[in-house]
């Protein structure tokens, strides 16, 4: 009967780069420029990921947990200056390390810890996907109703919301949507009987600055009805 792989094994197989192994450490290397892309610090009660860090922020983890890198069974001799990232091993900044528990071995790729390793892989070899931009809206015309919205946020008579308004065009600009603007020719002195006059300055302030175009994307239009 054959024994089950160790966790080290399994990451081994699953980083799938050209490694070179040491008593306290191994080291993966970038098949293009050959630096080390990572290393897996094997100890008791599993092993422990260290990545390099790049330009970009450390993509987050739901379960992975981050670990002082001073506590890696491979923080040693030459290593160390790798690991801090003097400049003395073809690092300018600290590693950042993750331990990966012994018992991931037993869980499915759909589990978080899994996951996280593949997030981190990626980020390790510069892999990482872009950001999600804003999904675009299709290619219509919305018609927005700003007296409607600034109303209908709440069911209390007579209460209105100039900041509800906002977050909709807020949104509707984000994904660079087509649309037009119409409000109730009193829509001015609802605000300011409701909200104050700070508030309705700034709606004729908005009024003006969308007629004129500042700052906003072109198909913008204000029209007034009443």
């Amino acid at each position: 009967m054959t024994s089950p792989k160790s966790l080290k094994k399994i990451l081994e197989e699953r980083i799938s780069l050209p490694f070179k192994e040491t008593s306290k450490y191994t080291n993966f290397y970038k098949t293009k420029s050959g630096r080390v892309a990572l290393q897996l610090h094997p100890n008791h009660h599993g092993v422990d990921l260290a990545i390099p860090k790049g330009d970009e922020e450390i993509p987050p983890c739901k379960l992975l947990k981050q670990v002082d890198i001073k506590s890696l069974h491979g923080y040693w001799g030459p290593n160390k200056d790798w690991l801090e990232g003097n400049g003395k091993r073809f690092t300018e900044r600290p590693a950042v390390a993750f331990h990966l528990p012994e018992d991931m071995r037993d869980k499915d790729d759909s589990h978080y810890y899994w996951q996280d390793f593949s997030t981190l892989k990626r980020y390790a070899l510069g892999d990482t996907p872009p950001p999600q931009s804003m999904p675009m809206m299709p290619k219509k015309v919305f018609v927005v109703d700003g007296l409607n919205i600034i109303r209908s946020y709440s069911q209390k008579s007579g209460a209105v919301s100039f900041e509800a308004f906002l977050s909709l065009l807020s949104e509707l600009m984000k994904r660079a949507a087509t649309f037009f603007c119409v409000f109730d020719a009193n829509t001015y002195y609802v605000l300011r009987d409701n909200a104050g006059s700070r508030v309705s300055s700034l709606f004729r302030r908005l009024l003006d600055s969308m007629q004129a175009g500042a700052g906003f994307k072109t198909g913008v239009v204000v029209a007034f009805y009443g």
